[in-house]
């Protein structure tokens, strides 16, 4: 495999096609980056901080039915116009939900076929994304699952012991426990990852895809686990140049916002605001669909790759020219 020909062709593809930001700024929703980072928090509560929230107001208290029907006693119209925003959020979260869904399935459909020179366009993306809506909806729902029951093994007791052990091998074990996770979750996420591209590229069937994805990670292990390390390094790389980038495009808002403190101007204040928090914005959903479409034409592309044929691993040809 060579990786700089493919970060090349993945980074001409991103600049090149830039309608594909839109469908990576939607389908960056489905990502799994949180679940990987709370693998090495050093409790549960950093996965489930807002669940915690969330059961502390007491919603999922059988309390909460005498609660509401004595507030629909005392003000109807109070809880109607409550129930009016929650039924509305909700359409939203499921609008929003689908249009990832959606952008997810039409970018790897059109980051396949730009690949192998076929035409395609945004209006192809979104029929492809529709048309395998539920096959992407459901890879996604089981990744998240599998995912999750898998880092909950970080929250056993038995490990907050070990972590805490006076003992140095015991502490080791622990390291040694969180790091076969970490693997054992970035295998499950590639495998999907795999079944899927087969799905939408392919039109397999669900079970036939996610055998043909596991399959293809298993035969291809080490040029999967060295694309892993590549892509992880860019993104790191990226993400900081991005944040580096934005951070100093707020520099001359922060002045004139000072500027206009001093001269005791608060329209001067709350337009600069204003127009600084729209920019941010932009250039973040910007930036954040660009990095998520380079993440999955990337991917897409090294699945095309050992898909076609087997691939051979840049450790794997070093220890042979060594061996030679």
């Amino acid at each position: 495999m060579k990786y700089k020909e493919l970060v090349m062709a993945v980074a001409k593809v991103t600049l090149h096609y830039k309608y594909l930001w839109f469908f990576g700024l939607f389908a960056a929703f489905l990502s799994n980056g949180g679940l990987y980072q709370s693998i090495t928090g050093s409790s549960s509560s950093s996965l489930t901080p807002d669940w915690t929230k969330l059961k502390e107001t007491g919603i999922f208290d059988w309390s909460i039915v005498s609660q509401v029907v004595a507030f629909a006693q005392a003000d109807p119209l109070g809880l109607w116009w409550r129930l009016s925003v929650l039924a509305v959020i909700l359409i939203l979260g499921l609008f929003i939900l689908w249009l990832a869904v959606v952008a997810q399935g039409g970018l790897i459909n059109n980051i396949a076929k730009i690949n192998l020179g076929k035409r395609t366009d945004f209006k192809d993306g979104v029929a492809s994304g529709r048309a395998n809506l539920w096959p992407v909806f459901f890879f996604k729902l089981i990744e998240k699952i599998i995912l999750v029951a898998v880092i909950s093994l970080s929250w056993l007791s038995v490990l907050d012991a070990l972590n805490y052990a006076h003992n140095f091998w015991l502490r080791s074990l622990y390291t040694l426990i969180i790091a076969l996770i970490i693997v054992l979750t970035a295998a499950l996420a590639l495998g999907i990852r795999y079944s899927l591209t087969y799905a939408v590229i392919k039109g397999a069937r669900f079970i036939e895809a996610l055998g043909a994805g596991f399959s293809l990670l298993v035969k291809n292990w080490l040029v999967s686990l060295e694309s892993g390390v590549i892509i992880f390094i860019l993104n790191f790389l990226l993400g900081s140049i991005i944040l580096t980038l934005i951070s100093a495009l707020t520099i001359p808002f922060i002045f004139l916002m000072f500027v206009f403190y001093k001269l005791a101007l608060a329209w001067g204040m709350t337009i600069t605001l204003t127009l600084g928090v729209i920019i941010l914005f932009v250039l973040v959903a910007v930036a954040g669909g660009a990095l998520a479409t380079f993440n999955d034409a990337f991917w897409v592309t090294v699945w095309l790759k050992i898909a076609r044929e087997k691939q051979a691993s840049w450790l794997g040809s070093i220890f042979s020219r060594q061996k030679s």
